[in-house]
């Protein structure tokens, strides 16, 4: 295995008042955590009458404030400590089970929204996950609520509201059913309706095996041997890489678990690969290859209503297009050795998902499907971007262009009738469709 597949498999890894007190980074286990035995460790603790509850009650006084060493002595029983618990009660599930990456977590409730929103696992409330099972879920019990989709520039305190969190053990039909230490003085099983807005956000833990079942669209590129690495979504909202080696398919590796849509691969001047997604809080994140291993994840701080495409300047640096929160086309760009952008486009609102290739004169072009139902495309020429321009072609999906051997683009696309419809370039223009 490569130093970069080894990198890779190092980085893909009373309630209210009393629990106030980058992925692909990941270290596997003797046995890698998975969200059953999460669930399994919780309901071992919850039916262990020798510490499911505060002795004496309402003292705080407890088992796993105890193993972590947190809060103060002087409790009756041995290894007791006393401390709001509810985080120790989590942090003492996830690390029984294996999940190998949890720094950051501490007996604040708040050091598990910080540890999602640093390994890409924070799904804030409304972005349309479904919490999973061994995921923890926090709480803010008053209003105003707290809304974590801003976490990257909140402070410790503000962070404070967040009052309570649980581990999750099912979900169905739009009830949430948890494990939670510190409820009323002890650890209860509880269920809540989804739509509650005390649920701020749910956490998963970093690297657990899930599978690997895929959905969406996969991204492909081939690394700097000429193998292939695909990258896509799992059902569980999670990003997994596999890859060929030693004369097989290997993998999958999971990763980070907020991907929202599907992820897209490019590679940079240098050869390294560079991953882009959507992720569950609106934001495009990357990850990237460099210095033997994967790094990230990463929010670029970017909005994002739909799934990005790259394309190449012709020095090699990427481009990123993508449709931003307003629906407009959006672009960043690689230079200085940093991210540029965005720069707004006008013209239709974007309706899927763009795609860009470069022409025989070596600038890109970008298409993609506007909300009116017709194809429109945006070129480089004379030093600037020129567009954007409806084609004129209907389409009932996302476009996808690619070059000929003489350099001129094909564009294939779902026509209006269903059917697959070419379009091309020759003799100065574009033809078919």
């Amino acid at each position: 295995m490569s130093s970069v597949k080894r990198g890779l498999l190092r980085a893909v890894a009373g309630m209210a008042g009393a629990c106030l007190a980058a992925t692909l980074v990941y270290t596997a286990p003797a046995h890698a955590a998975t969200g059953a035995t999460i669930v399994s460790v919780a309901q071992g603790e919850l039916t262990n009458s020798s510490r499911n509850h505060e002795i004496p009650m309402d003292s705080n006084c407890n088992y796993y404030s105890g193993y972590w060493g947190t809060g103060s002595s002087g409790c009756t029983t041995a290894g007791f400590r006393s401390n709001a618990w509810c985080a120790d009660f989590a942090h003492y599930v996830w690390a029984t089970a294996g999940v190998a990456t949890l720094s950051g977590i501490n007996s604040w409730a708040y050091s598990f929204a910080k540890y999602g929103y640093a390994n890409g696992t924070l799904h804030v409330a409304g972005s349309g996950y479904n919490p999973q099972p061994g995921d923890t879920v926090v709480f803010d019990w008053d209003s105003p609520y707290i809304d974590l989709s801003g976490i990257r520039n909140m402070s410790d305190a503000t962070l404070e509201d967040i009052d309570h969190l649980g581990i999750v053990t099912s979900y169905s039909s739009g009830t949430v059913n948890t494990i939670e230490g510190n409820a009323s003085d002890q650890i209860k099983a509880n269920s809540y309706s989804a739509t509650s807005v005390a649920i701020r956000a749910y956490i998963s833990p970093s690297g657990i095996d899930s599978g690997g079942s895929g959905m969406g669209r996969p991204g492909v590129a081939t690394d700097s041997t000429g193998q292939l690495e695909v990258f896509y979504r799992g059902t569980d909202g999670r990003l997994y890489m596999s890859w060929q080696g030693g004369g097989q398919w290997n993998g999958p590796v999971p990763g980070a678990s907020n991907v929202a849509g599907s992820p897209v691969v490019g590679k940079n001047s240098d050869g390294r690969l560079e991953v882009f997604y959507r992720g569950t809080d609106g934001y495009l994140w990357h990850q990237w290859q460099g210095g033997g291993q994967w790094n990230g994840p990463l929010s670029m701080g970017y909005r994002a209503s739909g799934d990005p495409a790259v394309g190449y300047e012709s020095t090699g640096a990427i481009d990123l297009f993508f449709a931003g929160s307003d629906g407009h086309l959006n672009m960043v760009w690689q230079g200085g050795g940093q991210w540029n952008g965005p720069a707004v486009a006008g013209g239709a609102t974007v309706a899927g998902t763009p795609t860009a290739v470069r022409n025989t004169s070596n600038l890109v072009e970008v298409f993609y499907r506007g909300t009116d139902g017709y194809l429109w495309h945006q070129w480089q020429g004379g030093g600037q971007w020129n567009g954007p321009l409806s084609m004129g072609y209907r389409a009932s999906g996302d476009p996808t262009a690619t070059n000929e051997s003489t350099g001129e683009i094909d564009l294939f696309y779902l026509g209006a009738d269903g059917q697959l419809k070419l379009a091309w370039q020759g003799g100065g223009q574009w033809n078919g469709g």
